[in-house]
């Protein structure tokens, strides 16, 4: 049984991003019908770090359930007769509606902590004291039993 060849596999681009394309052979191996294409572009994605610190964060679960619609509504509508105008770019424009949807969310949708990072119970100023009191304490009780504890030397 003859096998058919036919090439189903494109890459639809302008000609400005798009530096290379190969189309790899098909291995004996292989029986599907399609062939790995690899495309090489002149596009490059900025890496940006997040800079929030994740020590004390608290994560919140939203209560949907519990919406309120005329004020989110209301508030979307609000702010989204000053999106940006057409000269800006895409990406500005997503991230302006997702600030809008955030800012709405925030005011129209209840949540709970379901996460706290730090410590298990947040202690007061006069506790904080107090926990280092004792810990220095301890600190100086360890070292005087590690001193008592030595053999003398012969």
């Amino acid at each position: 049984m003859e096998r058919l060849l036919l090439k189903i596999d494109y890459i639809l681009s302008n000609n400005d991003i798009l530096l290379s394309t190969n189309i790899y052979c098909q291995d004996p191996v292989n029986t599907s019908t399609h062939v790995p294409v690899k495309a090489c572009t002149n596009v490059y994605l900025e890496i940006k770090k997040n800079s929030k610190s994740k020590a004390n964060s608290v994560a919140y679960k939203l209560i949907w359930e519990e919406m309120d619609k005329d004020i989110y509504i209301n508030e979307i509508d609000k702010h989204l007769q000053y999106l940006p105008s057409d000269e800006t770019t895409v990406d500005d424009k997503i991230k302006c509606v997702m600030g809008i949807l955030h800012k709405a969310t925030k005011l129209a949708v209840p949540s709970r902590i379901i996460k706290l990072n730090g410590p298990k119970r947040k202690a007061s100023p006069d506790v904080k004291r107090l926990i280092g009191i004792s810990k220095n304490k301890h600190r100086l009780w360890n070292e005087c039993r590690k001193t008592t504890r030595r053999p003398s030397s012969l």
